[in-house]
Protein backbone atom coordinates (compact mmCIF):
# COMPACT_ATOMS: atom_id res chain seq x y z
CA UNK A 1 0.00 0.00 0.00
CA UNK A 2 1.49 3.61 -0.36
CA UNK A 3 1.26 6.64 1.80
CA UNK A 4 2.22 9.94 0.17
CA UNK A 5 2.06 13.40 0.77
CA UNK A 6 1.89 16.21 -1.66
CA UNK A 7 0.91 19.41 -3.15
CA UNK A 8 -1.30 21.21 -5.82
CA UNK A 9 -0.34 23.59 -8.78
CA UNK A 10 -0.11 27.18 -8.19
CA UNK A 11 -3.54 29.27 -8.88
CA UNK A 12 -4.32 29.24 -12.52
CA UNK A 13 -4.60 32.81 -14.46
CA UNK A 14 -8.09 32.96 -15.11
CA UNK A 15 -9.15 31.66 -11.67
CA UNK A 16 -6.83 34.07 -10.12
CA UNK A 17 -7.99 37.37 -12.06
CA UNK A 18 -11.39 36.12 -11.55
CA UNK A 19 -11.31 35.81 -8.09
CA UNK A 20 -8.67 39.59 -7.97
CA UNK A 21 -11.62 41.29 -10.10
CA UNK A 22 -14.31 40.32 -7.94
CA UNK A 23 -12.87 41.32 -4.46
CA UNK A 24 -11.67 44.10 -5.71
CA UNK A 25 -15.81 44.79 -6.92
CA UNK A 26 -16.56 44.95 -3.74
CA UNK A 27 -14.33 47.52 -2.26
CA UNK A 28 -15.56 49.95 -5.19
CA UNK A 29 -18.15 52.38 -4.53
CA UNK A 30 -21.32 52.14 -6.35
CA UNK A 31 -20.28 48.96 -7.68
CA UNK A 32 -22.77 45.93 -6.94
CA UNK A 33 -26.66 46.70 -5.15
CA UNK A 34 -26.16 48.82 -1.76
CA UNK A 35 -26.69 46.35 1.22
CA UNK A 36 -30.32 46.01 2.48
CA UNK A 37 -31.74 47.62 5.21
CA UNK A 38 -33.15 43.79 6.31
CA UNK A 39 -30.75 41.57 8.07
CA UNK A 40 -28.88 39.45 6.23
CA UNK A 41 -31.29 35.90 6.26
CA UNK A 42 -29.84 32.53 8.53
CA UNK A 43 -30.21 30.56 5.10
CA UNK A 44 -29.77 31.86 1.57
CA UNK A 45 -31.99 30.31 -1.42
CA UNK A 46 -28.52 30.05 -3.63
CA UNK A 47 -25.35 30.42 -3.12
CA UNK A 48 -21.75 30.13 -4.92
CA UNK A 49 -18.56 30.52 -3.56
CA UNK A 50 -14.97 30.32 -5.69
CA UNK A 51 -11.79 31.56 -4.63
CA UNK A 52 -8.53 29.48 -2.73
CA UNK A 53 -7.66 26.66 -0.87
CA UNK A 54 -4.30 27.21 0.92
CA UNK A 55 -3.66 24.30 2.82
CA UNK A 56 -1.66 21.65 4.82
CA UNK A 57 -2.15 18.16 2.57
CA UNK A 58 -0.32 14.92 3.42
CA UNK A 59 -0.60 11.73 2.42
CA UNK A 60 0.75 8.62 3.80
CA UNK A 61 0.06 5.12 3.44
CA UNK A 62 1.41 1.62 2.36
CA UNK A 63 0.60 -0.71 -0.33
CA UNK A 64 1.20 -4.81 -0.33
CA UNK A 65 1.96 -6.79 -3.25
CA UNK A 66 -0.89 -9.33 -4.38
CA UNK A 67 1.45 -12.34 -3.46
CA UNK A 68 0.64 -11.27 0.41
CA UNK A 69 4.57 -9.77 0.86
CA UNK A 70 4.01 -6.44 3.41
CA UNK A 71 5.33 -2.99 1.59
CA UNK A 72 7.20 -0.40 3.61
CA UNK A 73 4.88 2.52 4.74
CA UNK A 74 5.86 6.00 3.17
CA UNK A 75 4.96 9.70 3.10
CA UNK A 76 5.19 11.59 -0.03
CA UNK A 77 6.54 14.70 1.92
CA UNK A 78 9.16 13.63 3.63
CA UNK A 79 10.12 10.53 1.90
CA UNK A 80 9.95 11.31 -1.73
CA UNK A 81 10.05 15.59 -1.94
CA UNK A 82 6.62 16.41 -2.35
CA UNK A 83 5.41 19.93 -1.24
CA UNK A 84 3.16 20.05 1.94
CA UNK A 85 1.90 22.97 0.87
CA UNK A 86 -1.41 23.78 -1.35
CA UNK A 87 -2.63 26.84 -2.76
CA UNK A 88 -5.47 25.25 -5.68
CA UNK A 89 -8.69 26.86 -6.84
CA UNK A 90 -11.97 25.28 -4.61
CA UNK A 91 -15.76 25.98 -5.47
CA UNK A 92 -18.37 25.77 -3.57
CA UNK A 93 -22.52 25.70 -4.83
CA UNK A 94 -25.53 25.56 -2.26
CA UNK A 95 -29.20 25.95 -2.64
CA UNK A 96 -31.85 26.27 -0.28
CA UNK A 97 -35.32 24.43 -0.63
CA UNK A 98 -38.67 25.05 0.84
CA UNK A 99 -40.87 27.95 1.99
CA UNK A 100 -38.29 28.61 4.67
CA UNK A 101 -35.06 27.10 2.87
CA UNK A 102 -35.08 24.41 5.78
CA UNK A 103 -33.81 21.97 2.89
CA UNK A 104 -30.17 22.88 2.18
CA UNK A 105 -28.40 21.47 -0.50
CA UNK A 106 -24.42 22.24 -0.90
CA UNK A 107 -21.83 20.80 -3.06
CA UNK A 108 -17.94 21.49 -2.81
CA UNK A 109 -15.15 20.47 -5.19
CA UNK A 110 -11.15 20.38 -5.81
CA UNK A 111 -7.94 19.69 -7.21
CA UNK A 112 -4.50 19.47 -6.29
CA UNK A 113 -1.79 18.27 -9.03
CA UNK A 114 2.59 18.08 -7.75
CA UNK A 115 5.60 16.44 -8.77
CA UNK A 116 8.25 15.10 -6.51
CA UNK A 117 12.07 14.48 -7.08
CA UNK A 118 14.38 13.19 -4.24
CA UNK A 119 17.31 10.91 -3.76
CA UNK A 120 16.02 8.19 -1.70
CA UNK A 121 17.65 7.82 1.58
CA UNK A 122 15.99 4.21 2.24
CA UNK A 123 14.94 1.43 0.22
CA UNK A 124 11.05 1.06 -0.25
CA UNK A 125 8.98 -1.89 -0.91
CA UNK A 126 6.00 -0.61 -2.46
CA UNK A 127 3.71 -3.64 -4.05
CA UNK A 128 6.22 -6.04 -5.99
CA UNK A 129 8.39 -2.51 -6.97
CA UNK A 130 11.62 -2.63 -4.69
CA UNK A 131 13.12 1.11 -4.66
CA UNK A 132 16.79 1.10 -3.43
CA UNK A 133 18.26 3.61 -1.01
CA UNK A 134 20.38 5.89 -2.95
CA UNK A 135 17.73 6.15 -6.26
CA UNK A 136 17.12 9.11 -8.07
CA UNK A 137 12.71 9.60 -7.45
CA UNK A 138 10.96 11.22 -9.70
CA UNK A 139 7.13 11.07 -9.67
CA UNK A 140 3.72 12.88 -9.51
CA UNK A 141 0.79 13.18 -7.43
CA UNK A 142 -2.69 13.95 -8.45
CA UNK A 143 -5.83 13.94 -5.97
CA UNK A 144 -9.20 15.32 -6.38
CA UNK A 145 -11.86 15.45 -3.94
CA UNK A 146 -15.86 16.12 -4.19
CA UNK A 147 -18.62 16.43 -1.74
CA UNK A 148 -22.41 16.79 -1.39
CA UNK A 149 -24.87 17.10 1.43
CA UNK A 150 -28.32 17.33 2.52
CA UNK A 151 -29.67 18.74 5.67
CA UNK A 152 -32.62 20.04 6.97
CA UNK A 153 -32.73 22.87 9.60
CA UNK A 154 -35.42 21.82 11.77
CA UNK A 155 -34.36 24.05 14.60
CA UNK A 156 -34.89 28.03 13.60
CA UNK A 157 -34.50 30.79 15.43
CA UNK A 158 -34.61 34.51 14.07
CA UNK A 159 -30.87 34.76 14.08
CA UNK A 160 -30.07 31.21 14.12
CA UNK A 161 -30.71 27.80 12.71
CA UNK A 162 -29.58 23.95 13.38
CA UNK A 163 -29.94 21.02 10.97
CA UNK A 164 -28.71 17.74 10.44
CA UNK A 165 -28.41 15.29 7.37
CA UNK A 166 -27.06 13.31 5.08
CA UNK A 167 -23.45 13.46 3.40
CA UNK A 168 -21.21 11.93 1.24
CA UNK A 169 -17.52 12.99 0.05
CA UNK A 170 -15.71 11.29 -2.77
CA UNK A 171 -11.93 10.89 -3.52
CA UNK A 172 -9.45 10.05 -6.37
CA UNK A 173 -5.88 9.22 -6.00
CA UNK A 174 -3.53 9.04 -9.07
CA UNK A 175 0.45 8.99 -8.89
CA UNK A 176 3.07 7.64 -11.06
CA UNK A 177 6.11 6.78 -9.48
CA UNK A 178 10.16 6.24 -11.00
CA UNK A 179 13.45 5.86 -9.75
CA UNK A 180 16.51 4.57 -11.35
CA UNK A 181 20.53 3.73 -9.78
CA UNK A 182 23.62 2.72 -11.23
CA UNK A 183 24.53 -0.69 -10.01
CA UNK A 184 28.02 -1.05 -11.17
CA UNK A 185 28.08 -0.40 -15.00
CA UNK A 186 24.15 -1.39 -14.99
CA UNK A 187 21.38 1.20 -15.04
CA UNK A 188 18.24 0.01 -12.82
CA UNK A 189 14.66 1.64 -13.81
CA UNK A 190 11.99 0.70 -11.41
CA UNK A 191 8.52 2.41 -12.22
CA UNK A 192 5.22 2.02 -10.01
CA UNK A 193 1.43 3.43 -10.70
CA UNK A 194 -1.93 3.74 -8.78
CA UNK A 195 -4.98 5.40 -9.23
CA UNK A 196 -7.72 4.79 -6.73
CA UNK A 197 -11.12 6.21 -6.55
CA UNK A 198 -13.64 5.34 -3.82
CA UNK A 199 -16.64 7.40 -1.86
CA UNK A 200 -17.84 6.85 1.83
CA UNK A 201 -21.81 8.43 3.09
CA UNK A 202 -21.61 10.91 6.52
CA UNK A 203 -23.68 11.81 8.87
CA UNK A 204 -23.68 15.64 9.82
CA UNK A 205 -24.71 18.35 11.64
CA UNK A 206 -24.45 22.41 11.22
CA UNK A 207 -25.38 25.46 13.22
CA UNK A 208 -25.34 29.02 11.35
CA UNK A 209 -25.81 32.29 13.33
CA UNK A 210 -26.55 35.70 12.16
CA UNK A 211 -23.84 38.21 13.84
CA UNK A 212 -25.23 40.85 12.34
CA UNK A 213 -26.66 42.92 9.33
CA UNK A 214 -23.88 42.03 7.18
CA UNK A 215 -22.06 39.13 9.32
CA UNK A 216 -23.05 35.89 9.72
CA UNK A 217 -20.87 32.11 10.65
CA UNK A 218 -21.37 28.40 10.20
CA UNK A 219 -19.90 25.85 11.72
CA UNK A 220 -20.41 22.18 10.12
CA UNK A 221 -19.23 18.32 11.00
CA UNK A 222 -19.59 15.22 8.95
CA UNK A 223 -18.37 11.67 9.85
CA UNK A 224 -18.59 7.99 9.10
CA UNK A 225 -16.70 4.83 10.49
CA UNK A 226 -17.46 1.62 8.34
CA UNK A 227 -16.60 -1.72 7.57
CA UNK A 228 -17.10 -2.82 3.97
CA UNK A 229 -16.18 -5.62 2.28
CA UNK A 230 -13.40 -3.86 0.08
CA UNK A 231 -12.86 -0.25 2.03
CA UNK A 232 -12.60 0.09 6.17
CA UNK A 233 -11.85 2.96 7.66
CA UNK A 234 -13.00 6.39 8.56
CA UNK A 235 -13.43 10.20 6.91
CA UNK A 236 -13.91 13.26 8.97
CA UNK A 237 -15.03 16.82 6.96
CA UNK A 238 -15.42 20.01 9.32
CA UNK A 239 -15.57 23.44 8.55
CA UNK A 240 -15.85 26.77 10.30
CA UNK A 241 -17.06 30.03 8.38
CA UNK A 242 -17.55 33.32 8.41
CA UNK A 243 -19.56 34.99 5.43
CA UNK A 244 -19.56 39.28 5.21
CA UNK A 245 -21.89 40.85 2.56
CA UNK A 246 -20.85 44.43 1.96
CA UNK A 247 -23.45 44.65 -0.51
CA UNK A 248 -27.11 42.95 -1.05
CA UNK A 249 -25.97 40.12 -3.43
CA UNK A 250 -21.83 39.95 -3.49
CA UNK A 251 -19.67 39.07 -0.23
CA UNK A 252 -16.46 37.24 1.23
CA UNK A 253 -16.02 34.66 3.08
CA UNK A 254 -13.83 33.17 5.22
CA UNK A 255 -13.42 29.09 5.91
CA UNK A 256 -10.86 26.86 7.71
CA UNK A 257 -11.84 23.23 6.92
CA UNK A 258 -9.95 19.89 8.33
CA UNK A 259 -10.75 16.63 5.89
CA UNK A 260 -8.95 13.36 7.09
CA UNK A 261 -9.65 10.13 5.05
CA UNK A 262 -8.15 6.88 6.68
CA UNK A 263 -8.94 4.22 4.81
CA UNK A 264 -7.80 0.00 3.98
CA UNK A 265 -8.46 -0.96 0.71
CA UNK A 266 -9.03 -4.92 0.00
CA UNK A 267 -8.62 -5.39 -3.72
CA UNK A 268 -8.26 -8.75 -5.96
CA UNK A 269 -4.23 -7.63 -6.81
CA UNK A 270 -3.43 -5.68 -3.28
CA UNK A 271 -3.80 -4.77 -0.23
CA UNK A 272 -3.31 -0.90 1.02
CA UNK A 273 -3.81 2.11 3.68
CA UNK A 274 -4.50 5.29 2.98
CA UNK A 275 -3.94 8.63 5.06
CA UNK A 276 -5.00 11.98 3.16
CA UNK A 277 -5.18 14.75 5.81
CA UNK A 278 -5.97 18.12 4.21
CA UNK A 279 -6.45 21.40 6.51
CA UNK A 280 -6.31 25.42 6.09
CA UNK A 281 -7.57 28.59 5.06
CA UNK A 282 -10.00 29.03 2.15
CA UNK A 283 -10.83 32.93 1.16
CA UNK A 284 -13.66 32.65 -1.34
CA UNK A 285 -15.95 35.40 -3.15
CA UNK A 286 -19.47 34.79 -2.89
CA UNK A 287 -22.67 35.26 -4.58
CA UNK A 288 -26.00 34.66 -2.81
CA UNK A 289 -29.94 35.14 -3.11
Amino acid sequence: MIQSSGTASPLSPPSATLALVAMLALAVPGVGQAAEDAQLPVLDRFRLSAGIFSANHELAGRWDSGSGRIGTPFDFQRDLGFSPRLRTPFWMLGAGLGRERQWQVDLFHFETDDDGSRTLERPFELGDDSYQAGARFTGSLDTTMSGASLSWFFHRRPASAFGVGLGVIDYRLRSQLHATITVGDRIVDVSSGFDEQAWAPMLRGEYVRRLGERWRMAASAAYISANLDNVSGHVLDAQVRFDYFPTERLGLTLRYAHNVIDVNLHRDSYEGKVHLHSHGPQLFTTLRF
